[in-house]
């Protein structure tokens, strides 16, 4: 009897150890996230806040490694296959990052389509364009998990005033690698040159390029109106941050932590659409005070580019899918 006690004894005491090993021992999950903007940027400063609202809430379950600036991955496009393939867990770049593998995503390069960012998340939102837009990133391994926005894409240079479509002509831009922005800068008569954001400044300064289309958040935080002083506002295009998680490890997640990360990038993507336009007036007011030249293009020019630029909305609708620029249309 004595012995069977003593043996039951220490069979509870093993399980008991073990268990308290086991809950000491648990691994903290961690969340690389990679991007190529610099941290004083919208995107930058939104990394910092997830982090923060992940280590105050998941403390000691999850850590966040906040990659800015190119510090993993100068170039998005390989940040995005090293997140398909699990090297890294979170990315966050502009939609205009992910169209070489998903061509549809290009609608969001195609000029003067959206007015206003609220329309630009409300498509983005939307069941019927972001809903369709989005699916097909999942049979590559990345899981959306937020929407981050940036503000418009205006148009810099270090020549000239660009007041009319033709002040275009024989201009050097660079451009996000996009088949949409290509054909923008040829039907302008300007020629376009793909370079990574890490390049910019210096290409810019030697004259390699002449300008940039540019969000003021990125164009800002990065100081290039020490080397291009002219600007154009016209809201060319509107730069939103697409961001994904890699799918296998998301849906690896154990369910409570799955659920309270979903809780927080909803915070953190709210977070991010109230400060965007605060930082762009904050930027545009440092570029004025910098010298810059800052241009607001009229109603009426506007419309004309509008009108010039038709063409391009209808090359890429049987790439979007009519019933997507339809929706858009209607929004």
């Amino acid at each position: 009897m004595k012995k069977s006690i003593t043996i039951l004894f220490i069979i509870g005491c093993f399980m008991f150890t073990t268990a308290l090993s086991g809950t000491a021992g648990a691994k903290e999950i961690v969340i690389k996230l990679a991007h190529t903007t610099g941290i004083k940027g919208i995107k930058g400063l939104t990394g910092e806040h997830f982090k923060k609202l992940v280590d105050e809430r998941l403390k000691g379950k999850v850590k966040v490694q906040h990659f800015h600036s190119g510090q993993l991955y100068g170039n998005a496009v390989k940040a995005i296959q090293a997140c398909e393939l699990g090297a890294i867990q979170m990315i966050a770049p502009t939609t205009s990052k992910y169209t070489g593998e998903f061509s549809k995503l290009q609608v969001f390069d195609l000029p003067f389509l959206f007015s206003s960012g609220d329309q630009m998340l409300a498509a983005m939102k939307s069941p019927k364009i972001g809903g369709k837009l989005f699916a097909p990133l999942e049979k590559k391994g990345l899981k959306k998990v937020a929407l981050w926005g940036t503000g418009f894409r205006q148009f810099f240079n270090r020549k000239r005033p660009i007041k009319k479509m033709q002040d275009f002509k024989g201009l050097k831009f660079r451009i996000q690698a996009s088949k949409a922005y290509e054909e923008f800068y040829k039907l302008a008569g300007a020629n376009s040159i793909v370079m990574p954001m890490s390049e910019v400044y210096q290409a810019l300064q030697q004259g390699i390029i002449d300008g940039e289309d540019q969000h003021w958040n990125s164009f800002g935080s990065s100081k290039h109106w020490e080397v291009a002083k002219y600007a154009t506002q016209c809201n060319y295009t509107y730069t939103g941050y697409l961001v994904c998680m890699n799918k296998k490890f998301y849906d690896g997640l154990p369910a409570d932590i799955r659920t309270e990360l979903e809780k927080i990038l909803a915070e953190v993507q709210a977070w991010n659409w109230k400060i965007v336009d605060k930082k762009v007036a904050e930027f545009t007011a440092q570029g004025r005070k910098a010298g810059m030249q800052i241009y607001d293009l009229p109603a009426a020019e506007l419309n004309s580019w509008k009108k010039q630029t038709k063409p391009l909305l209808e090359m890429y609708e049987p790439i979007v899918g009519k019933d997507i620029m339809d929706a858009i249309k209607n929004l």
